[in-house]
């Protein structure tokens, strides 16, 4: 039997961001997978002294760890694995813990971009040599993102697995429409959408412009302001600051078009979820949406500030069902699973 140690921390939070829904949606879906093995076993381990947000699994068996003084990252997870035998996968943005195991890498772009502090990116660069040493699969969510990867780091093609998001969870979800309430300000099915941290390479200051350059268009901004790229408030931009998966799914589904113009991202689930509620989707013309999302959204210039979105929409484009049936949690999970049963 292949027993597969997970650091569980992360499921003692009920903070959501785009690599916390990829942990989270890839274990409930791999639990499914694992009910046609028992040559598969998956541990998580987290602090006993914290509360779990997830609801217990069958197969996947989370472990409370008594933590006392110890290090639960560098000290009480390694020797756990030692003494188990155990090989160390995770979902998100850890380091590698002992040899041969699975590591997520989510994005490169502090390999490959100036977005961020130089020490955050020089630690970074230090950790995915690391991870490439001492892990046997680096898994990362694109293709472009394997491109990206690759140009940097000195690492064998077959070691690096695309496992891609999805979108499954929205479904689960019952729109909040009390956030219209909340801002009565909101002209409900004539706003632009936009959603996310608000980090320099989101590429807020473009909604900034677009709407200084189109006063009689609204745009409703929701997300964690973050160091910089924080949006500034004018008369037709609402920041509506941090909201619930139940606010946001009833302002994609209410909006006239979801908004996403970064300049970089490693996937980009904001929109995959708007088009799961059939919301138009307008992002920006960048390798990684091209790939993710074909010619089922429309695409601006995250440069270009003079565009008029209410023209743009009336292109036509593809409908979304290829784009859903092709990335889903459940896809994602088959993928893992495949790829933990490669160890057996």
């Amino acid at each position: 039997m292949c027993t597969f140690v997970m650091d569980g921390r992360c499921y003692c939070t009920q903070s959501y961001g785009g690599i916390q829904r990829y942990k989270l949606e890839i274990l409930e879906r791999l639990e499914d997978e694992l009910k046609y093995t028992d040559n598969i076993r998956v541990e998580v381990l987290y602090p006993s002294h914290l509360q779990l947000y997830i609801h217990v699994f069958e197969k996947i068996k989370f472990i409370p760890i008594d933590q006392k003084k110890k290090k639960f990252a560098t000290q009480i997870i390694p020797q756990y694995i030692k003494d188990n035998n155990g090989i160390f996968i995770d979902f998100g943005i850890a380091w590698s813990i002992g040899k041969n195991g699975i590591v997520t890498w989510h994005d490169a772009r502090q390999l490959t971009q100036k977005y961020d502090p130089i020490v955050e990116r020089l630690m970074n660069t230090i950790k995915f040599q690391y991870d490439a040493l001492v892990s046997k699969y680096i898994v990362t969510v694109s293709e472009f993102q394997k491109k990206e990867i690759e140009s940097k780091v000195h690492i064998k093609d077959e070691k690096i697995k695309v496992i891609g998001c999805g979108w499954e969870h929205i479904n689960k979800i019952h729109e909040d429409d009390k956030i219209f309430q909340k801002y009565k300000q909101i002209n409900k099915n004539n706003f632009f959408y936009a959603m996310g941290s608000q980090y320099k390479h989101k590429n807020y200051a473009w909604i900034e412009s677009v709407a200084e350059k189109n006063p009689n268009s609204q745009f409703v901004v929701a997300g964690k302001k973050v160091r910089d790229g924080c949006i500034t408030e004018r008369r037709n931009i609402i920041y509506v600051g941090t909201v619930t998966d139940a606010e946001s799914k009833s302002l994609m589904k209410n909006a006239k078009a979801f908004i996403q113009p970064s300049k970089y991202e490693g996937f980009g689930i904001p929109p995959l979820e708007a088009l799961a509620c059939n919301a138009k989707v307008i992002v920006s013309d960048i390798p990684v949406f091209h790939e993710i999302y074909g010619e089922s959204v429309y695409y601006i210039d995250p440069d270009q500030y003079d565009v008029d979105l209410n023209e743009l929409l009336m292109k036509k484009i593809q409908d979304n069902r290829a784009v859903l049936q092709k990335y889903t949690w459940k896809n994602a999970a088959k993928a893992w699973y495949k790829l933990l049963k490669s160890y057996e």
